[in-house]
């Protein structure tokens, strides 16, 4: 027989360790809870058991699951958390168990033209653990609390799905929490590795898609199950090897493209005027020691653009801001270079012959 190992929050005031048949109900979790549970024997005061542990409310994953849901068939498994707390107002109990009363998976919630199954839509990068791109769970804490034990209401949102993942919008929810908010956020978790808590996060790559159209990569003419999608042209897809090394190279060339919003962004290999790379933690996928360089030279140039220098001597490279009204800049440690073509003092427009003095010796170089 096979089993579920799940670990139950109960009422935020305690924890509950269960194992339970993967071919149980929702109902007969409640039952099992309701027994284990200290906290929900006091509540009943040795009333009637089983119909207070029928108003025992399960959450999980936004959602309030259905009594008759068999636990195999829904998207738990082993070292899932859920949330158990008692409901006081039945009313609210239907009205909330109603919500995604849709037994099929499926969510609202998924953007259309990335939805095909709610547990592999998504896929991100898990830092802490796998060191790997994986599928990611999409999961939901209360804007107010943080509470993961939260229902979201019914919404339509594919429209406000960038601006959801960045929190500028917030859903419609009720939380079970201390709070009683009535506002979720949500965030992603990693679906290769059991859940260490309810805050093990990874980072969303919402550029790494399904190629669910088998559209080829436009480098190796591949067809591959992921793409990562520069959003622009639907064909304008590479496969992940040909973006890793095609990233790799642009990287290490230092060859990007300035967004006043974004930062630094990497184009579409096609040359699409609207197609770029937004999330800079999608180069992830390049390795750890290409990712730390991107991030070096997108601060160098945010840097720069903001009115910083850097010490055109190779072997200072020391960063400082001059705020001298002057065509020559200074740097800490004494050095003397022209702002506008970044080399040495020179007498003359930068468009001109000039001479380059160093010491006593005088050098001639025309640009």
């Amino acid at each position: 027989m096979m089993e579920f190992q799940l670990s139950v929050r109960i009422a935020g005031k305690e924890s509950l360790d269960v194992r339970i048949a993967n071919s149980a109900t929702v109902r007969d979790l409640k039952r099992v809870i309701f027994q284990q549970a200290p906290y929900f024997n006091k509540e009943t005061n040795g009333g009637d058991q089983n119909g207070a542990a029928n108003d025992i409310i399960i959450t999980f994953a936004g959602e309030v699951l259905a009594d008759d849901s068999v636990l195999k068939d829904t998207s738990l498994r082993d070292c899932t958390i859920l949330h158990a707390v008692p409901c006081r107002n039945p009313a609210l109990c239907t009205d909330q168990a109603c919500i995604n009363e849709d037994a099929s998976g499926k969510s609202d919630l998924i953007p259309v033209e990335q939805a095909r199954k709610f547990n592999c839509t998504f896929y991100g990068y898990c830092k802490d653990v796998c060191a790997a791109l994986v599928p990611a769970l999409l999961r939901f804490s209360c804007s107010f609390c943080d509470s993961t034990n939260i229902v979201i209401k019914t919404a339509t949102v594919c429209q406000e799905w960038d601006r959801i993942c960045s929190r500028q919008v917030a859903l419609p929810a009720h939380c079970y929490g201390r709070c009683g908010g009535a506002s979720a956020n949500l965030f992603f978790k990693c679906a290769a590795h059991p859940s260490r808590s309810d805050f093990d996060q990874i980072v969303y790559l919402r550029q790494v898609l399904l190629n669910e159209h088998d559209i080829p990569c436009v480098t190796c003419e591949s067809v591959s199950s992921l793409v990562v999608d520069f959003l622009c042209d639907p064909t304008h897809v590479l496969c992940l090897d040909c973006f890793v090394q095609y990233g790799s190279i642009l990287v290490t060339e230092r060859r990007f493209y300035w967004q006043e919003q974004t930062g630094c962004v990497i184009p579409c290999p096609v040359g699409c005027r609207h197609g770029f790379i937004h999330d800079p933690h999608h180069f992830y996928l390049l390795g750890r020691k290409l990712y730390e360089k991107f991030k070096d030279f997108a601060a160098e140039e945010r840097f720069v653009r903001e009115g910083g220098i850097f010490c055109s001597e190779v072997a200072c490279n020391t960063a400082f801001v001059d705020l001298a009204d002057s065509v020559f800049a200074s740097c800490p440690k004494g050095h003397r270079y022209c702002r506008t073509c970044r080399d040495k003092i020179h007498s003359g427009g930068c468009d001109e012959p000039v001479i380059w003095t160093k010491g006593i010796l005088s050098v001639s170089y025309k640009l």
